[in-house]
């Protein structure tokens, strides 16, 4: 019998603890493997797009405000105009641009100084 931080482990412990090891292992290959083949999908819709001159990508509206901090612990705000923000329409970012689902989410940006 095997100690493990000082108790026994039967064969049997040890064959359940190495299954559960390996079933943990193969779901988190699935779940990266997952992800890595949505973002080559997303990625390789978009270039589609961009071929057949679709709307691959949009402006969004973002409201910008910044903030600057004062003595005391306060702070002054400074609204700036609104500006058009470039962005993609996928499901990841891609191009340097931000997803146009979470620009529109995200309209209101804060600068801090």
């Amino acid at each position: 019998m095997a100690r493990c931080h000082g108790f026994l482990l039967s064969s049997f412990d040890r064959l359940v603890s190495l299954r559960m090891r390996r079933r943990f292992m193969f779901a988190i290959a699935i779940t990266f493997g997952s992800a890595i083949v949505l973002f080559a999908a997303d990625y390789a819709w978009l270039r589609v797009r961009i071929a057949r001159s679709d709307a691959a990508f949009d402006t969004v509206r973002v409201d910008v405000v910044e903030q600057i901090p004062q003595k005391g612990n306060k702070a002054e705000y400074v609204p700036e105009d609104p500006q058009l923000q470039s962005c993609v329409r996928s499901i990841f970012p891609h191009m340097d641009q931000q997803p146009c689902w979470y620009l529109k989410r995200h309209a209101h940006q804060q600068i801090n100084f």
